[in-house]
């Protein structure tokens, strides 16, 4: 494949992997609201889950192929474009200052700034294991445990995204349902799969690193949907 078609089909695939996110995200609320499952829970892990699956699978897919700096670069480059451009641009256009929600940045804020110190302290000395990689997944449970329990009677930033994807799958049959869920997830792994082998490509081409390609170039495509 030549760096230009590699180019053309990383855009478009991060084009299909916006769309097929979407799809997935109300497929699966749809699907868990149909089977009863607790808003909270459904809110907090399941909305939150899945509206990083964009990320989610094209490190995911990266690190199993050999290429962990960009599943790393992803990850990270991820974080920062939501922080700097989805959160800068937010207060930017906004008609007046955004509200921030001391109970946020209390609990969810800290737990962000704790969970990247502790990947940074782990990833130190140049390599990140299972070992690491167990204790980042268990930091996550341990998060969403806590953010069940203690958010049954405060507002949630989770919930108000939950309302708009309740109201873009209302009167929805559980079939359609399923084949928002179906193509969705297949949209999103076959879409992270062109993108990592035209982001190998590229990055050859351009004599670049694979890290400086997932900071970048992958990450601002995978947070499109943020």
């Amino acid at each position: 494949m030549s760096p230009l078609i590699a180019a053309g089909v990383m855009l478009a695939c991060f084009i299909v992997l916006t769309k097929c996110a979407t799809w997935f995200v109300d497929g699966a609320v749809g699907i868990a609201e149909y089977l009863k499952m607790p808003k909270m829970l459904i809110g907090i892990v399941l909305v939150s889950l899945a509206t990083t699956s964009p990320e989610l699978a094209v490190s995911v897919r990266s690190a199993m192929s050999g290429h962990a700096e960009i599943a790393l670069g992803n990850a990270v480059g991820s974080v920062i474009v939501d922080d700097g451009v989805a959160l800068g641009l937010g207060a930017l256009v906004a008609a007046q200052p955004l509200m921030v929600s001391r109970y946020v940045l209390k609990t969810t804020g800290l737990f962000l700034v704790g969970v990247a110190s502790v990947a940074y302290l782990m990833a130190y000395d140049g390599t990140l294991g299972r070992m690491g990689g167990g204790i980042l997944v268990g930091l996550f449970v341990a998060y969403t445990f806590f953010a069940y329990v203690t958010r049954q009677h405060s507002p949630d930033p989770e919930m108000e995204d939950l309302k708009e994807i309740e109201a873009s799958v209302a009167g929805k049959s559980i079939g359609t349902l399923l084949i928002w869920f179906g193509i969705g997830l297949v949209g999103v792994l076959v879409s992270s799969h062109f993108i990592v082998d035209s982001a190998v490509i590229l990055a050859a081409y351009l004599g670049i690193s694979e890290a400086l390609v997932g900071l970048t170039v992958i990450a601002i495509g995978t947070s499109l949907p943020e």
